[in-house]
């Protein structure tokens, strides 16, 4: 499975970013409003106000290996909020994730509240993400943790500021520069959409593979990005919601489950369906 061979199908990218270009940049926000990753952020605003982006930010640093899927994992932050209280400062807001890390999110704590340690180091770069200049919250926060600005989680953290900034009511782009985290779902999706094809045997082995090469995903989803005009974060929580219904096994029934979240009757049953054809491109109709 190591030496597997990976290709880039150009004419498959280029079908999924014309998809994408007709849902365009508000279509792409309707999918983030309907994101459980958006639900809490705004939960969390409702709670303490523009602290929220802080309190976003800083758990997606740790949010890797979850023992827990996604939503249920962020609805516990939510939870675990109203039940702690809100934070005053940026120290206050490390010390709240550090203890919902110690109790949600325990595979590989010690690794994770080392990587919040450090950041007691730099606190000033949250004040990046409150001010929304997001390029240079990713960079200073990548700095301050000794990772790469395109790892999974500095980018998902950006992400997270962005969306508390937008539940606060802010209205901004997120930078081209920020590539789109790979995660299991992503991987599954940039196979399902047979942008990519690999020689592997199983889908399961071929997601394994995309994981350990998140270069290529990367670059990808930046192409995809290029052609649509759709910054590359912008790209994720499609993918994160369309994927989210995968299981489901049928291109039609993920089209009922979207219609359940009025996407639909928001964007057009033609668009959806557009955008779901050519991401789940494997499944059956």
């Amino acid at each position: 499975m190591g030496n597997s061979t990976i290709t880039i199908n150009t004419q498959r990218v280029r079908a999924v970013a014309e998809a994408f270009k007709e849902v365009g940049i508000e279509g792409i926000q309707a999918f983030e409003d309907h994101d459980p990753q958006m639900v809490v952020a705004k939960a969390i605003h409702e709670l303490c106000g523009e602290m929220c982006v802080a309190v976003l930010a800083t758990n997606a640093l740790v949010s890797y290996m979850l023992e827990v899927k996604g939503e249920e994992y962020w609805e516990s932050l939510a939870n675990y909020v109203r039940e702690r209280g809100c934070p005053n400062n940026f120290m206050e807001v490390i010390e709240l994730v550090e203890g919902f890390t110690a109790r949600k999110n325990r595979r590989f704590l010690n690794a994770k509240l080392r990587r919040l340690r450090k950041l007691r180091e730099c606190l000033s770069v949250m004040g990046l993400a409150l001010k929304g200049d997001l390029r240079a919250y990713g960079s200073g926060v990548a700095r301050c943790l000794g990772s790469p600005l395109e790892s999974k989680t500095v980018v998902f953290s950006v992400k997270m500021a962005y969306y508390g900034l937008r539940a606060s009511g802010r209205s901004l782009t997120l930078p081209e520069s920020m590539p789109i985290p790979v995660d299991f779902r992503v991987a599954r999706v940039t196979h399902l959409s047979r942008m990519v094809e690999t020689d592997a045997r199983t889908r399961r082995d071929v997601v394994k593979i995309l994981m350990s090469k998140s270069r290529i995903v990367r670059r990808v989803w930046t192409s995809v990005s290029k052609i649509s005009g759709i910054p590359p974060l912008n790209l994720d929580a499609p993918v994160w919601v369309i994927g989210g219904y995968v299981d489901l096994g049928r291109k039609s029934l993920v089209m009922e489950a979207l219609r359940r979240l009025s996407l639909t009757k928001e964007l057009g049953e033609a668009r959806v369906w557009k955008l779901t054809s050519e991401l789940l491109y494997s499944l059956p109709e």
